[in-house]
């Protein structure tokens, strides 16, 4: 959070976006870097796309979510125990 980097691994590429936080809630991410390996199924691109289009968040005690606008959320996060 400190560095205001996303890394994650979607598929078989470790993915990273640049991303800020305004008024608590509103997202803006930056497209970054990624492994460049053939994947076989298309969750990298999906990911990768609902990491751009995300523009505000909602968190909870559990769980982070990506939301676009009032629409359905984009992703939901749980905390791993």
């Amino acid at each position: 959070a400190a560095e205001g980097r996303v890394e994650a691994k979607a598929g078989c590429n470790q993915l990273t976006f640049g991303y800020k936080i305004k008024n608590g809630l509103r997202l803006e991410t930056t497209p970054g870097i990624s492994t460049m390996m053939a994947c076989p199924d298309e969750l990298e691109e999906e990911f990768k796309k609902m990491m751009m289009e995300a523009d505000n968040i909602s968190v909870n005690e559990k769980t982070l979510t990506l939301n676009k606008g009032r629409m359905a959320p984009l992703a939901t996060f749980e905390i791993a125990a």
